[in-house]
């Protein structure tokens, strides 16, 4: 099974430390990618499961970035996840996930 573990926090904070927590407890059969907006989150995150492989995209920069959307797209279809986690600092996060 592989799971995207989707972020797309800028600044540190519970969510993503949970999320961290999350992949390191997770079976070792589970094929895991951690990926964002922010590299130094990301590289936070997969840090806890050194098996991860890290991947940053583009952060939107309104409501409406063509360019990250492809990107983000491009990125899940790349890596074809059976699973894609997204973690909600808020309500209104990972839109483009």
């Amino acid at each position: 099974m592989k799971l995207l573990a989707y972020t797309d926090t800028v600044e540190l904070g519970g969510a993503d430390l949970c999320l961290a927590h999350l992949v390191e407890r997770l079976a070792p059969s589970i094929d895991v990618a951690v990926a964002g907006v922010s590299e130094r989150i990301v590289e936070r995150i997969a840090g806890a499961r050194p098996s991860a492989s890290s991947h940053v995209v583009a952060e939107p920069r309104s409501g409406h970035d063509l360019r990250s959307l492809v990107e983000h797209v491009r990125l899940i279809r790349e890596l074809a996840p059976d699973i894609v986690h997204a973690s909600l600092a808020s309500p209104w996060s990972c839109q483009y996930a």
